[in-house]
């Protein structure tokens, strides 16, 4: 049998693209490590301070929301303390005859009730929306910060 030749292409070489070596720049590093500590301190007080500002409205709500039913609940005994002097006087005076409004018992205003609760309930307000304003402002610098990355 007869050899068949065959024949053998010549593998193609390129030649390697001289690559620019990379450098890093303790500069450059220094300075990412400093901005992502900036931007994590940033989003850190953020959170505190939305998390102070949510616990701040809810406890005026907690506060506005006792308060009322405390007030319900005094407006009930002054209602209850009432119909009992009203049968009491039926029952002395005749059956027929109901005492003047004059002589039952008026509730006092739910101002006027609540007024002891009212300004810890503002102050709690203000509190919480200065601390939702103070946290924005650190979003605020956390998303300048993270831009500048």
């Amino acid at each position: 049998m007869a050899k068949i030749a065959i024949p053998q292409e010549k593998p193609v070489v390129t030649p390697p693209v001289e690559q620019k070596p990379v450098v890093n720049n303790p500069k450059n590093v220094a300075a990412l490590e400093a901005l992502e500590t900036e931007l994590a301190s940033y989003k850190g007080k953020r959170t505190i301070f939305k998390v102070l500002s949510i616990a701040s409205l809810g406890t005026t709500a907690a506060i506005f929301i006792i308060s009322n039913g405390k007030y319900s609940d005094y407006t009930a005994k002054v209602d209850k303390n009432n119909a009992a002097y009203t049968t009491w006087y039926k029952g002395v005076y005749g059956g027929d005859k109901n005492p003047d409004n004059s002589e039952l018992a008026q509730p006092i205003s739910s101002g006027e009730y609540t007024s002891p609760s009212i300004l810890p309930m503002a102050g709690a307000a203000v509190v919480g929306i200065g601390l939702f304003l103070w946290g924005g402002k650190y979003g605020k610098l956390a998303r300048e910060t993270q831009r500048k990355n």
